[in-house]
């Protein structure tokens, strides 16, 4: 592709293509641009799978793939590879991977030093993985939303402790959810919508997500009474 073959082996560090009318495949050399850091191809018409070479830009922390066309499975290398030694704020990894809006399939990839995460509007399938909290510790926002993953949330994931946004709304999970998320501090904002979430709202939901002010659970099967402490809590 004209538009990207021109950066190949360039001292680019920002990239930036988002909003024309780009289309073909992601070419294998985009692993080549090893000084980028902003790659940003957002709004285009790309087609075909996300290549595995991304995982090679040690210096990116920032890649938005987002509204798209893009197809297949995720690769594991860009959360794995050496991109995961990506640009640190304050003592902190900070990479952020938007790939939501296109139509990538198969399971949750398990990435280890993603702080912002927005896989929304995709096919993705299958459960979270059982030992999110223990893998993913740096997450600050995860959006799975729209998407068919199944299964009950995991218990580890009350281990992101700074986790501060959480959409998992539209997709097929289940079984009871509240004790599994009590203990997240720093949780702001909770959508839950549209599953098939069952159980009661415990009494102490609102004092354990002590900074909770957007919490959507509309379109479950949740049971039990709307409890006062947490009419107090969202106001």
């Amino acid at each position: 592709m004209a538009a990207l073959s021109e950066y190949h082996n360039s001292s680019s560090r920002y990239l930036d293509l988002s909003m024309n009318e780009l289309e073909g495949n992601l070419p294998d050399y985009i692993g080549s641009f090893q000084n980028l850091e902003y790659l940003a191809l957002t709004k285009n018409s790309f087609s075909g799978s996300i290549p595995a070479s991304i995982g090679n830009l040690s210096h990116l922390w920032m890649l938005d793939l987002s509204f798209n066309k893009l197809s297949g499975t995720i690769p594991e290398s860009i959360g794995y590879g050496e991109l995961s030694n990506s640009i640190h704020f304050s003592s902190k990894v900070y990479l952020s991977i938007q790939l939501g809006f296109n139509c990538l399939e198969g399971s949750l990839p398990l990435w280890t030093n993603v702080t912002y995460l927005s896989l929304r509007n995709n096919l993705l399938s299958g459960p979270i993985p059982s030992n999110i909290g223990h893998e993913m510790s740096t997450w600050l926002n995860l959006d799975l939303s729209r998407n068919y993953i199944n299964g009950s949330i995991p218990p580890f994931i009350k281990e992101l402790r700074d986790l501060a946004s959480l959409d998992l709304s539209f997709n097929h999970l289940s079984g009871e959810i509240f004790e599994r998320l009590m203990g997240l501090d720093k949780l702001q904002f909770l959508d839950l919508s549209n599953n098939n979430l069952s159980g009661g709202i415990p009494t102490s939901m609102c004092l354990r997500l002590p900074s909770i002010y957007w919490l959507k659970l509309s379109d479950n099967s949740l049971s039990g009474s709307f409890l006062h402490p947490c009419r107090t809590a969202l106001t």
